[in-house]
């Protein structure tokens, strides 16, 4: 809620509370949880090397305790950061596995019918 209501500095300390509690805990499916949102709340304060760092961790976590749901977050997440320096076939999006792993495929099937990509002449 701090994240969305800009009170970025309160939410960043909840999340490192968050994760430490998680950690001290052994509950590493909220650790990679954590993660995600952390790496998240960097990339919307402009911090793409933090986040994509957050989410690199995040995948690993997430695929070691076969973890789907952050697994998939984390590629999002990934693939955001990559978007946001204009490289979305950058070296971390592609070595994390998202292609291989259908994201594609995956976020057709998401789609509303009648669903229109939005692009930059668009606005004009």
């Amino acid at each position: 809620m701090r994240r969305l209501t800009g009170d970025y500095p309160a939410a960043a300390q909840a999340r490192e509370q968050a994760l430490g509690i998680y950690r001290d805990i052994g509950d590493r499916d909220g650790e990679a949880e954590a993660r995600n949102k952390r790496g998240t709340l960097h990339r919307v304060n402009g911090d793409l090397a933090q986040a994509e760092g957050c989410h690199q961790q995040a995948l690993e976590l997430a695929r070691a305790i076969a973890n789907s749901w952050d697994e998939a977050h984390a590629l999002v997440g990934l693939g955001r950061c990559a978007l946001a320096v204009g490289h979305p076939h950058s070296k971390p999006w592609h070595r994390a596995g998202a292609p291989a792993a259908g994201w594609p495929r995956y976020e057709t099937q998401i789609r509303p019918p009648g669903f229109r990509e939005w692009r930059a002449e668009d606005a004009i």
